[in-house]
């Protein structure tokens, strides 16, 4: 028995209107996605802004500010983007969440790696703020068992009273025990040469010490910081035979007039500034020598 198959094919309106209705359909969720992206990327174009802002110690209030540079600059350059720049939040509470986020999110990350790292070193360093406040300062540079290494700020401890030794090895005592470091992993501690960092008995060395000891730990290695051994070198170091018939030239930058004449006298023949010689600034010897040297024959000149 023969069996005639009919197939029923739609009508050119019906294929018209199916592909209207998936074409509005489409238009409708690339409107939305286009709507979710934008706003995502004024999102993470908010948290860049606030990373530089912390970055450089600037004010919160600095984020309106930039925002509306950044205004300024789509409608000159992208007038049809303005509206997306304007959606870019910075106001100083929006940067001030921000920068927390990011703080948070960074010390999640630093817990997440602590637990991973075979061996650790320590490095501290105390000094005091405009608030007559005692800041501790406590880096580590951790190791892990693929011998990745990274160094990271860990902590910051505010001692509003004495600072011994005990009350500075208080603070980094809580550091270790918040980010969940074992003592006896501990290998290098790095600090400053005061007397309560590197007191025999009682300085924070020693007591870091006695710590890892008895959490089964072998002596930590003490180092003392690269920067302030160079400090003292520099200082003990005399270098006055070289020094004093260049400082003569600090007349140069010693009055203003003097100063004024010479920077015009060597715009004029492409040179750039003489550095001002400090004795608190002991960097600036080489500076000062190193320009003199290049300047020897304007400066006789002058």
């Amino acid at each position: 028995m023969n069996r005639n198959i009919f197939k029923i094919t739609p009508s050119m309106q019906e294929v018209c209107g199916r592909n209207n209705l998936k074409r509005g359909l489409k238009s409708q969720q690339s409107l939305f996605t286009k709507a979710n992206t934008e706003q995502e990327s004024a999102t993470h174009a908010s948290f860049r802004v606030a990373l530089e802002i912390a970055k450089r110690g600037k004010p919160f209030t600095d984020g309106e500010m930039i925002k509306e540079c950044l205004i300024a600059v789509a409608e000159e350059i992208c007038p049809e983007k303005v509206n997306l720049f304007k959606s870019v939040s910075l106001s100083a509470n929006t940067v001030a969440r921000r920068v927390q986020d990011i703080a948070e999110n960074i010390s999640s990350q630093l817990s997440d790696k602590n637990g991973h790292h075979e061996w650790f070193s320590l490095a501290l360093d105390e000094s005091t703020d405009v608030s007559d406040t005692a800041q501790v300062l406590i880096f580590i540079r951790g190791v892990d068992k693929s011998y990745e290494v990274y160094e990271e700020l860990l902590d910051i401890d505010s001692i509003h009273g004495t600072t011994t030794g005990a009350d500075i090895f208080k603070g980094v005592e809580n550091a270790i025990n918040k980010k969940n470091l074992r003592w006896r992993n501990l290998k290098s501690i790095t600090t400053d040469g005061g007397k309560n960092m590197r007191g025999k008995n009682k300085g924070v060395v020693a007591l870091v010490s006695k710590a890892v000891e008895n959490d089964g730990g072998s002596k930590p290695l003490v180092l003392h910081c690269i920067i302030h051994q160079q400090s003292l070198c520099g200082k003990c170091l005399d270098m006055s035979e070289v020094l004093k018939p260049v400082i003569s030239v600090n007349f140069i930058r010693s009055t203003g007039l003097n100063h004024r004449q010479f920077r015009e006298f060597i715009e004029e023949i492409g040179e750039n500034d003489l550095p001002y010689h400090t004795a608190v600034h002991w960097l600036s010897c080489g500076k000062v020598l190193k320009r003199f040297f290049e300047l020897r024959a304007e400066i006789e000149f002058f």
